[in-house]
């Protein structure tokens, strides 16, 4: 992302971006296609799952978790069709090793596998069908899911890293007050299009029923789990989307609504090629989309400002950061000098990070950092009790204050510094999205008439 930004800033971020979510659902539409899904349904269940996982659709590395779930879920899918080999799944060491020291995420592939492999074994065991056939089998898929497993040891921080993964998964503040990490909240959008597509997916698994339960296949059931999970915490919602969106393409095949459409000749259900036809993309398809991607690339390195694909044509919106205040705060905090103190909110502090790296932040939005002692403290000054702030400005001598602003009513500690008569808003200080506001030097004295 860095080496990203160093070409063309956003412009190449959200190339990169947009191109990563275009081929990862265009290759869940390609599984569908090869599946027996006609073009029109196929369609229909990619759109879903795009936008099921449209929420959390930023430009950052859970990208990444995303897209690799998605792959490594084909892998188990396809090991379980008995459509690739043990040794095929040796890739997954190398992969995860890479998700490590990108994103977190790289757990949600260890889980994902563990539920496979352990399904697996136990089927094995209990003569049940599957895809292991023999000792040697179960044995390697065994090596492989530990040598996935101590991947996370492999990284620049060594054991610090997983703790601060521990610190983020164990804290009991951080599902109360950071929005992603809450439980899934049925009311508003996010958590609908994550129930709905619980619904589809349910639907979809309830058609194999018809041929009786010897049909199913435990791989089919780690979409229920991630469903679950989602509700615990709706960040895993576009991780339940991918997976299932895999799996509906397996499932399809196996169900009474493909029977029914293909026996009635609809264009929503085609004769399945799964078994005739690679379920992968071909080399060459890869020519076209790779020129698309490259040729903007370019356009960009030249800095030319070609409408759309060209420099400069990712912009930050001001509804989002406050880039209508640079100005004002680098004018403001420079005329105190070098000894300076300035209090920014959480969700400011990467645009404080980004726009004013010379100055220290008070806090920014990487919890693993922050205790949750002084979360909850944030969290309680800042939202409950923003009087208390005085404290807070007299203990770090804080100079200037930029928070969030509400344009339809102050809220919080917008609201108390608003009337406080201690502060003041800077001149020209009030963006579409923050407000800074500054200590006055002589306090004006309040007396009782």
């Amino acid at each position: 992302m860095a080496l990203a930004h160093r070409i063309s800033q956003f412009d190449t971020l959200l190339l990169g971006f947009s191109a990563l979510l275009s081929t990862l659902y265009t290759w869940l539409f390609h599984r569908m296609r090869i599946s027996g899904l006609g073009w029109p349904l196929a369609a229909a269940f990619v759109w879903i799952a795009f936008f099921v996982g449209s929420y959390h659709y930023y430009v950052r590395p859970h990208m990444i978790s995303i897209v690799f779930l998605a792959w490594m879920t084909a892998h188990i899918v396809d090991f379980d069709r008995k459509r690739i080999t043990v040794t095929r799944l040796l890739i997954l060491i190398p992969l995860f090793i890479v998700w490590v020291n990108i994103h977190a995420g790289v757990l949600a592939g260890i889980l994902t596998l563990a539920m496979a492999v352990c399904g697996w074994i136990a089927l094995w065991k209990f003569g049940r069908y599957g895809p292991i056939g023999s000792n040697r089998q179960a044995a390697s898929l065994v090596m492989i899911l530990i040598l996935c497993v101590v991947t996370p040891l492999i990284n620049p921080f060594g054991m610090e890293m997983i703790r601060t993964w521990w610190r983020i998964m164990g804290s009991e503040v951080v599902p109360k007050i950071i929005l992603e990490h809450m439980p899934l909240n049925p009311s508003n959008t996010a958590g609908q299009v994550v129930i709905g597509l619980g619904i589809i997916y349910t639907m979809v698994f309830l058609g194999t029923f018809v041929q009786g339960y010897n049909n199913i296949r435990l791989t089919w059931l780690i979409p229920f789990v991630w469903f679950v999970l989602s509700i615990m915490g709706i960040r895993q919602g576009p991780l339940f989307a991918v997976v299932s969106a895999v799996m509906i393409a397996d499932i399809w095949p196996h169900t009474l609504y493909y029977r029914y459409l293909a026996s009635h000749g609809d264009m929503l259900a085609t004769q399945t090629k799964v078994e005739s036809q690679s379920i992968t993309l071909p080399c060459y398809a890869w020519v076209i989309p790779l020129l698309v991607v490259i040729g903007p690339v370019y356009l960009q390195m030249a800095k030319l400002p070609i409408p759309i694909i060209g420099h400069k044509w990712a912009i930050i919106s001001k509804t989002t950061v406050p880039v209508d205040l640079c100005d004002v705060v680098q004018k403001s905090i420079c005329s105190l000098g070098p000894n300076r103190h300035i209090y920014n909110d959480a969700n400011l502090g990467g645009y404080m990070l980004y726009y004013h790296p010379g100055e220290l932040i008070f806090m920014d939005d990487r919890c693993e950092l922050y205790n949750d002692d002084w979360l909850q403290s944030y969290y309680d000054i800042t939202v409950k009790n923003p009087a208390r702030f005085e404290v807070w400005a007299d203990r770090y001598n804080i100079d200037f204050v930029l928070v969030e602003s509400n344009p339809d009513k102050p809220l919080g500690l917008e609201s108390y510094l608003s009337t406080a008569p201690n502060w003041h808003e800077v001149q020209g200080g009030r963006g579409a999205r923050a407000v800074l506001f500054e200590r006055r030097k002589t306090p004006i004295m309040q007396t009782n008439q």
